[in-house]
Formats: structure tokens, C-alpha cells, sequence
């Protein structure tokens, strides 16, 4: 299809293949069991269907999200080069990475923000998916991975042991509720090994390259 409406400052380009976009309510969301107390679950009790795009090379994708916030996941395998995802939003950098990627991050996390566009550069075929926070699958008081995520600590804890393994930039991000400002509690280079104050329930979104794990108590 047809871009007709593009972020501003972009070039003009040919619309991303829009695999399923339900902008519809489903009915009220009661399938998986929920701590009492979730910053994140929408009054209305209702989970947005995703909006999932493809393409190959670079483009731009015209989003139907409302603003409320949501988990963007990439994917793009390519044997090299430089693979980028950058929004119009409050968010402007997703990924900025050499070579295959995949991984999570948030949009539209502060209150009345709203993403409407992505502009990726890629060198081969890519996925873009948005799904809804109340998606997330509540991990308890600990989580662990490899890359870019996004999880969400489902328990009450004050504080986390974060342990990172590589060489590059490890990032952990906290947020608490939309209307509350997003608490940055790790931004070293390299193996990481240290406890900080960690209030949950919380969104916890980790940028890296590496391994890492959060141990919440």
C-alpha cells in the first residue's frame, strides 16, 4: 500500500507491507492472573490486538497505535551493516545495532505520548510487531535474557541485583507508572555486577548486547 502520511523531516517512501492491523477491542482481559496492585493495566480492562508490518530494506511504518504505551518487537536478520529503528515519538531511538537483530522495547511510555511512525533502515527483510503491555507475561521478582527486552516484574521488591556479561552498553530503565518519570538504575559499559533500588511492580526495559539477569527482592 500507499504511505499517506509520513513523520516529519522524512523522505517519502514506499509503505511497509502491513500484515494485521485490528485497531478493535476484544473483550474485557481476564484469561491471565494479575497481581492486585498493576500500574500498567488500562481501566477499561481491554487488550488491544497487535499491529504486526514487514518489509525488506528501508522504509517507513505508519502506525494505527493510539497513544497509549506499547512493546515493539524488531526483527531483522542481514549478514551485516548498520540495522536502525527510529520513531517520531517521545522514544526517537529503538535500535541502532550492526548486523541480525532482535528485541523489545517500549514506546509511548510517558503519559498522552504518541508514536505514529517508524523509520527503518535495514539491509534485508524485516518484522515489526506492537503489541499490548498487558501482553507482557509477569516474570515475578526476576528475570534473565540476551539483548534488547522489555519485562515486567509482577511482584513487590525495593531493590535488584543486575548482572551483565559483554562488552558493550548495558542500560536498565524502570517505570513505575505513566505518570511518573522513568528511572534510569544501570548505565555501564561492559560486565556489570551491582544492587540498586528497584521498586516493583514495575516495566523494566534493558538495553544490551549481552546477557544479563535482574534479581528483585
Amino acid at each position: 500500500m500507499t504511505v499517506n502520511a509520513q513523520p516529519p523531516h522524512r523522505p517519502q517512501v514506499k509503505a511497509a507491507a502491513h500484515i494485521s492491523a485490528r485497531s478493535s477491542i476484544i473483550q474485557p482481559y481476564f484469561s491471565l492472573p494479575r497481581p492486585a496492585r498493576h500500574p500498567w493495566r488500562p481501566s477499561s480492562l481491554h487488550l488491544r490486538f497487535a499491529e504486526s508490518y514487514a518489509g525488506a530494506g528501508n522504509d517507513v511504518v505508519v502506525t494505527d497505535w493510539p497513544a497509549r504505551p506499547g512493546i515493539v518487537t524488531f526483527e531483522c536478520r542481514v549478514p551485516g551493516g548498520n540495522v536502525a529503528v527510529e520513531t517520531d515519538g517521545n522514544e526517537p531511538v529503538l535500535v541502532n545495532a550492526i548486523g541480525s537483530y532482535r528485541g523489545s522495547r517500549w514506546i509511548n511510555i510517558h503519559e498522552d505520548t504518541r508514536t505514529r511512525a517508524f523509520l527503518i533502515t535495514a539491509a534485508g527483510p524485516w518484522r515489526l510487531t506492537i503489541t499490548d503491555l498487558d501482553a507482557l507475561p509477569p516474570s515475578g521478582s526476576e528475570a534473565s535474557g540476551a539483548g534488547d527486552a522489555v519485562v515486567y516484574l509482577s511482584e513487590e521488591i525495593t531493590e535488584a541485583t543486575i548482572t551483565h556479561e559483554g562488552h558493550g552498553n548495558v542500560i536498565v530503565e524502570v517505570a513505575t507508572a505513566a505518570d511518573e518519570p522513568v528511572d534510569l538504575v544501570v548505565n555501564e559499559i561492559g560486565v556489570y555486577h551491582g544492587t540498586v533500588p528497584l521498586a516493583g511492580p514495575a516495566l523494566v526495559q534493558v538495553t544490551s548486547a549481552g546477557r544479563w539477569s535482574i534479581d528483585g527482592r
